[in-house]
């Protein structure tokens, strides 16, 4: 059985077990191009800020390939708990789970990517900071809902006064409820 064929059936199941479609969730086209563009990225870590089937993909994509890691947080307790369940019905790793504030308070880390879906857009445009903060120079910002006209404007205001390039869906994935992904390269250090 190929990975992807595990991978889609472990999607299938986490979305019947919520009797839901994934319109509030990454969809399969989206799922598949963000295992592809870890995989080009080279990415060994990743931090996931909001939980969701999200969490069961990455930790699925770090299963298959040894010596990657992915932290989960998430600012709500019951998100990051159904999260952590999810993963261990799967039989997939359930470390690196931890409330987002919580998390911030640690040390600063940062990763190879950071997938910024937490919380609404409000919140997530005005934590823009945060995200960018924890990926590492040449790393990748990957923004769930950019197809969301409110959330582009805000996000790409903070991004314009921070003084960096705005948001550009250099690698960017419609998915079938025409969601969309973008991209944004973290600068290297010179």
């Amino acid at each position: 059985m190929t990975t992807t064929t595990v991978m889609r059936e472990a999607y299938d199941r986490h979305f019947t077990r919520h009797k839901r479609q994934p319109t509030r969730a990454l969809g399969w086209p989206a799922t598949c191009w963000l295992w592809d563009a870890l995989d080009q990225w080279e990415a060994m870590t990743v931090l996931e800020c909001g939980s969701g089937w999200s969490t069961t993909a990455l930790r699925m994509w770090a299963a298959a390939r040894p010596g990657r890691a992915v932290v989960t947080t998430d600012h709500k307790r019951p998100w990051l708990d159904l999260a952590r369940r999810e993963c261990e019905l799967e039989g997939l790793d359930v470390s690196g789970f931890a409330e987002h504030d919580a998390y911030l308070s640690l040390p600063l880390r940062r990763f190879d990517a950071v997938l910024a879906d937490l919380a609404d857009l409000k919140t997530r445009a005005a934590r823009m900071g945060e995200f960018v903060a924890r990926v590492r120079p040449g790393g990748w910002l990957i923004l769930d809902d950019w197809h969301e006209p409110d959330y582009v404007h805000a996000a790409s205001a903070w991004f314009r006064a921070a003084g960096h390039d705005t948001p550009t869906p250099v690698l960017a994935s419609v998915d079938e409820w025409s969601r969309f992904l973008a991209v944004w390269p973290c600068p290297e250090v010179p």
